[in-house]
């Protein structure tokens, strides 16, 4: 009878380790799910081998052996209470009436939607198109290996599917999931008014999540202050024991530590420290977006000053810098599609383009033409612009990114491309309103951002598609070891 039981005890340690191997082929991920079955397979091994091997007691010490086995005993009577929890919080509450769907993120495959996405997106659109008068906020922020936010990419798929732009509302800074109820909640004061902050438990908000991560979820919105209902999604069924076994862990650690967190937060009366575009900084920080949250308050991201500078073009009162920001950032808001094609007369219409029109439009906005100022120069230099070939066309010359180059490296500073995150002495060499060009991957250009992560690293202002959008692109080159090939600085009298 003892020996069977030591035998299902190596089974299952062998399963556990096998289910490690076999999640580490398929997603490549490592986190606590995926950790557990590993470590438990291990030691589940090693006991039943020594069982099988006639040892009475592997721990001789009787108090230290009383403690293990009282520990273990706790840890195996939670995890079923709180499963059985997560379980029963898994009831659908798609007949009811609500004024806001939300819909968490989790994780993308470079700008791909995974299928534990897919599936929450899915679920979602379903009672979309059962309440279409109901609005919807995607929330979810861009990890280190996302190309674009994963509202972003929510929201297109949401657009593809039927679900009218105006009905989402787009959260795109959260990086866990008690970021994306905080940060949700503040869109929706947004929505309907600071004045009516105390009003925000009579909204009744359907939070949209795999099954697993229903309960949580709920509870954290619960706590924000919501009337909250449900609808669980289907999981990936590979890893879904596994999402299981980690939301123990984060329930707990939401009723043990977060909670309180939360509290505070929410009582202190402070929004999420937005500034007027949206940026957020010093808020609840994660390791992990699909799963519990290891660190309890992100740091404060590092300061760079701003280049103080004088030149106006236009005369409006802005500087040239803070102008192209502007102009760049209006072209992100109107979302022109990526587009590569040939224009009569040289532009495209608003709702079209590619990376070079990103940055006449945002130096349109600060008074330049840029086409005029590429064309007189193709003119004046036909043998610096190899791209040309001899033959200006005014019609495309300056939308190609070799002949920007050749003007930018003539009429503008031509600055250092070592980026060393965290550390100000570098960073302040990287401005708003620069520009930077990339030959790896692929042949690209962008402007810099007045937005920077927590390394201090900023934000580029580019359309690699689908549309022209402010994300975090430099981090990401320096992941990849994509090189920054030009970095320019150009402003009125420059050089």
């Amino acid at each position: 009878m003892k020996k069977g039981f030591y035998y299902s005890i190596l089974i299952l340690g062998i399963l556990g380790i096998m289910d490690f191997i076999f999640l580490m082929i398929y997603s490549g991920i490592i986190n606590l799910g995926v950790i557990l079955p590993l470590v438990f397979g291990i030691i589940f091994i090693l006991y039943s081998i020594m069982k099988l091997r006639g040892f009475k007691y592997i721990i001789k010490n009787k108090p230290l052996r009383i403690f293990i086995t009282t520990g273990w005993l706790v840890f195996i009577t939670s995890l079923i209470i709180v499963e059985s929890v997560i379980l029963f919080g898994t009831v659908s509450d798609i007949d009811k009436k609500v004024d806001y769907v939300l819909i968490l993120g989790a994780g993308l495959k470079g700008d791909k939607i995974t299928y534990t996405l897919k599936y929450r997106l899915d679920a979602g659109i379903k009672y979309l198109n059962q309440n279409p008068d109901t609005k919807v906020v995607v929330t979810g922020g861009q990890g280190a290996n996302e190309l674009l936010s994963e509202a972003e990419a929510m929201e297109g798929y949401l657009l593809r599917n039927g679900i009218e732009n105006e009905r989402i509302i787009k959260e795109d800074k959260s990086t866990s999931t008690i970021e994306n109820i905080l940060f949700s909640r503040e869109k929706l004061i947004g929505e309907i008014g600071d004045t009516q902050i105390n009003n925000i438990n009579k909204i009744r908000v359907m939070i949209v999540t795999n099954d697993f991560h229903l309960y949580r979820a709920k509870l954290l919105a619960k706590m924000a202050g919501f009337k909250v209902y449900g609808i669980p999604a289907k999981s990936n069924p590979f890893i879904v024991l596994n999402c299981y076994l980690r939301e123990y862990f984060a329930v707990v650690k939401l009723l043990l530590l977060d909670k309180a967190n939360v509290d505070n937060y929410i009582s202190s009366g402070k929004s999420t420290n937005q500034d007027s575009e949206g940026a957020s900084v010093n808020l609840l920080s994660s390791h992990d977006k699909d799963s519990s949250t290891f660190g309890l308050f992100r740091r404060k991201g590092i300061e760079v000053a701003d280049l103080d500078i004088n030149a106006d073009k236009d005369a409006d009162g802005i500087n040239d810098l803070d102008d192209f920001v502007q102009g760049a950032r209006l072209d992100a808001k109107n979302k022109p599609k990526y587009k590569s094609a040939y224009y009569a007369g040289g532009y495209p219409p608003d709702d079209e383009g590619v990376c070079t029109d990103v940055i006449w439009r945002a130096f349109k906005n600060a008074g330049f033409l840029l086409k005029d100022m590429v064309d007189e120069d193709i003119r004046s230099n036909l043998k610096a612009y190899p791209r040309v070939e001899g033959k200006p066309d005014p019609n495309i010359d300056f939308r190609r990114v070799q002949n920007l180059v050749v003007f930018f490296k003539e009429h503008a500073q031509v600055l250092d491309t070592e980026l060393i995150p965290e550390d100000a002495d570098n960073l302040i060499n990287w401005q708003r309103g620069d520009i930077i060009v990339l030959t790896e991957p692929y042949e690209h250009i962008g402007m810099l951002s007045d937005k920077r992560n927590n390394q201090g690293i900023p934000l580029v202002i580019h359309n690699g598609g689908p549309y022209t959008r402010e994300e975090d692109v430099l981090s990401w080159c320096l992941k990849y070891d994509y090189p920054i090939t030009w970095h320019f600085r150009y402003y009125d009298e420059v050089k």
